[in-house]
């Protein structure tokens, strides 16, 4: 059943090809954390910090740069399924969405700061 749901997570954009493979092995990537973010009309590979179902916030979404120690620490994660990788391109984002239909792509909006944009 759709309902809201409320993700927060390092973000790393990905090609309509990597996206289809990282499908073909869902499980593993689940299994470490990952997810093929649920976006339209950009591909992205989230690693998940928070996941709430059910969270009725209502439709939102925040983008910051990744600090070099943060960069730091989730490049392990992502190196092990992306060729090239370049932390440069991590984001953390937090977005709430109907769950019945793809989120925009939050990646490069830096609208406004708050405790979100705080190192984590």
């Amino acid at each position: 059943m759709s309902d809201y749901e409320k993700i927060k997570a390092i973000r790393y954009p990905i090609t309509k090809e990597q996206k289809e493979n990282f499908y073909n092995i869902e499980r593993e990537i689940e299994n470490d954390g990952f997810a093929v973010a649920p976006t339209y009309p950009e591909c992205f590979l989230d690693y998940i910090l928070k996941n709430e179902y059910g969270s009725e916030a209502g439709d939102y979404g925040k983008v910051r740069e990744l600090s070099e120690r943060e960069k730091e620490k989730y490049k392990a994660k992502f190196e092990k399924y992306i060729q090239d990788f370049d932390a440069n391109k991590l984001r953390l984002v937090e977005y709430c969405f109907y769950n019945g239909c793809e989120a925009p792509s939050y990646y490069n909006d830096e609208t406004y700061h708050d405790s979100f944009f705080d190192e984590v």
